[in-house]
């Protein structure tokens, strides 16, 4: 373990073939520089490899598909610029992987469905491409966590991704996905992050999202979204709030064309600490039991076609601090 040493040079002159016997190498948040050996290959015990936070550079070397044993690799944070290695998917005992935060590019490779013990997979901030096979996901029944946001993915959600039931967190923004949210988005019922803002999502929002009982975070905003708020709503992140009277909960569904009234039920939401819902298509009345949301915070409802008078009673919160309602057409007196 050498990490955190301000150690520099590169990795050309160190003999990987020399540590057969090496099981855990860690040199994260160094300094070096040039490219991952193709002799990494020969640590064939390594169980934990991580060389994240360095400056290192070029391609992530095919080789690295001779490493059967390994457990966790971690290489986030560095200028490597190649596209994903399909022999990476024959390191079948990976559990972690931390790949973000580099240039990598191209698509998801397919052998990834091997990879059937992965438990937190964390792609984001790259140039990665290409659609999300179904294939991959059907596999992934023990991922925790999946962060693939800030890339190029296109194509659809597929359906496919309601098997991912031990997901607790989902994080696709800033991609270009297009298509609706899929129904069996609805399974995932421990999920607690969802965030899939500006993409090309369109259609309407699938009523099972209220299935997402211990959901503390939605995050819709940046899409195509069209048609009413469901009801169901009202019920996301209900679980968490009969035990937990701390964590709060966000949602954002700002710039789309949802239309039609907000829903009563969105009062359900009583640890709800910010509510965006700006420039959008929304209308009629504000309802009366958005002053039930007592931890609000953030209050967004501008650009959208709101009437009536504003609830007497928005301000009983003591807590709200940022509110506006500007670009309606609201009546009567403050």
């Amino acid at each position: 373990m050498i990490y955190n040493q301000e150690i520099n040079g590169t990795l050309a002159h160190f003999n990987f073939s020399s540590f057969s016997h090496l099981t855990y190498l860690d040199m994260s948040i160094n300094k070096i520089s040039g490219g991952i050996p193709v002799d990494i290959g020969n640590a064939t015990r390594l169980e934990e490899l991580s060389l994240c936070s360095n400056n290192l550079n070029g391609n992530i070397p095919s080789s690295i598909g001779q490493l059967r044993k390994l457990q966790t690799l971690d290489i986030h944070e560095n200028n490597l610029n190649s596209s994903i290695p399909p022999e990476l998917g024959l390191c079948t005992k990976l559990y972690y992987i931390d790949l973000s935060e580099n240039t990598l590019t191209g698509p998801l490779p397919l052998s990834f469905s091997n990879l059937t013990q992965i438990f937190t997979l964390k792609l984001g901030h790259n140039h990665l491409s290409g659609e999300l096979s179904p294939h991959i996901f059907m596999n992934w029944t023990e991922l925790r966590e999946k962060n693939i946001e800030n890339n190029g993915f296109s194509g659809y959600i597929p359906p496919e991704i309601g098997m991912l039931t031990s997901l607790d967190s989902l994080f696709l923004h800033n991609n270009n996905l297009i298509g609706p949210i899929p129904e069996e988005i609805g399974k995932l019922e421990i999920l607690e992050d969802l965030w899939l803002s500006e993409n090309y999502i369109e259609g309407s929002i699938p009523a099972t999202i209220g299935n997402l009982t211990k959901l503390r975070g939605l995050y819709l905003k940046s899409n195509n979204l069209s048609g009413n708020i469901p009801i169901e709503i009202g019920n996301i992140g209900m679980d968490d709030i009969k035990f937990d009277d701390v964590m709060e909960l966000y949602l954002d569904l700002s710039i789309n064309n949802l239309g039609g009234a907000i829903p009563a039920e969105i009062g359900n939401l009583t640890m709800l600490g910010s509510l965006n819902l700006n420039n959008n298509q929304l209308s009629g009345d504000v309802p009366d039991s958005i002053s039930h949301l007592i931890y609000l915070e953030g209050l967004f409802l501008n650009s959208n076609r709101f009437s009536g008078s504003i609830p007497e009673d928005l301000g009983i919160t003591s807590v709200l601090t940022y509110v506006d309602l500007s670009k309606n057409n609201f009546s009567g007196k403050l």
